[in-house]
């Protein structure tokens, strides 16, 4: 019930979304974009989060959780990604504080996890892995409750990649 809700939640949402700009007057987008460069290393997958601002504003999955699609692009001159939702992280820097996302809804919230539909678990669990020249969505959940506003960054960090990736705004692209 709560999952239907929260998809009802975002259906609204896209058309809000849809309508709001020709409402306001205004001709801007409400798409919020973060992304990871990797000009020094080729070889690290491109990270990217994209979201529309009004659906984020309107949409807690499960009453509890914002959502954030995270898309993991590994490069083909790659290597082997291995992943793990014990020792990888991915947190969210909003309002100020940073807060940690859950890659393993499973294990954060098994009464939610058990409502969800076998399609909607298989959307939500953490891969094992992901090869060279493969690119896949990740869905990373931070309670709503601490991240009230759009969020600022990202940290995510690989265990397997011995470092953590930011993932930042791009600069306002010049007129």
């Amino acid at each position: 019930m709560r999952a239907r809700l929260s998809l009802g939640l975002a259906v609204l949402g896209l058309a809000v979304a849809t309508i709001a700009p020709a409402v306001a007057g205004g001709g801007g987008g409400t798409r919020a974009d973060f992304y990871i460069s990797r000009e020094t290393d080729h070889t690290l997958p491109l990270l990217s989060v994209r979201f529309d601002r009004v659906i984020y504003m309107l949409s807690i999955a499960g009453g509890k959780y914002r959502v954030f699609p995270v898309q993991i692009e590994n490069p083909a001159g790659g290597r082997h990604l291995v992943l793990s939702r014990e020792q990888d992280s991915f947190t969210v820097v909003a309002d100020g504080h940073q807060v940690r996302g859950i890659l393993d809804l499973a294990a954060a919230d098994p009464a939610m996890w058990d409502g969800l539909d076998t399609n909607l678990r298989q959307a939500l669990l953490y891969p094992a892995s992901i090869e060279a020249n493969q690119a896949l969505t990740i869905y990373v959940l931070a309670p709503a409750a601490e991240v009230p506003g759009l969020p600022t960054s990202f940290t995510y960090a690989i265990q397997s990649l011995g470092r953590p990736l930011e993932l930042v705004r791009p600069p306002p692209m010049a007129e």
